[in-house]
């Protein structure tokens, strides 16, 4: 991958990996490109605002920093997965007292 964006070295796309820097334009739209993503994936805004809503089922002095990390990611993901089969699918509606 680092040949085809045509980067000097592998460190900078583990920047661009790890969330470090930031490509350039041309370089994120050989990205787009290269994984077939589409423009919107990119720039859309976050409509998930990670927090103190999460809810760990252990001890938050015993979870790790990468495990909560880890788990924000998953709970996103999850979000967003959702959001979008929302606008497919009619889920019936939860009965569950809060």
């Amino acid at each position: 991958m680092k040949e085809k964006l045509e980067l000097n070295n592998h460190q900078t796309l583990s920047k661009y990996e790890n969330n470090k820097a930031t490509p350039p334009a041309e370089v994120l739209f050989k990205i787009m490109n290269m994984l077939d993503f589409p423009y919107n994936y990119f720039f859309e805004e976050e409509t998930y605002k990670s927090g103190n809503n999460i809810v760990f089922f252990r001890s938050k002095a015993s979870t790790s920093a990468k495990l909560k990390k880890i788990h924000e990611i998953k709970i996103e993901w999850l979000i967003r997965i959702y959001d979008y089969l929302e606008g497919i699918v009619n889920f019936p509606k939860s009965d569950l007292l809060w």
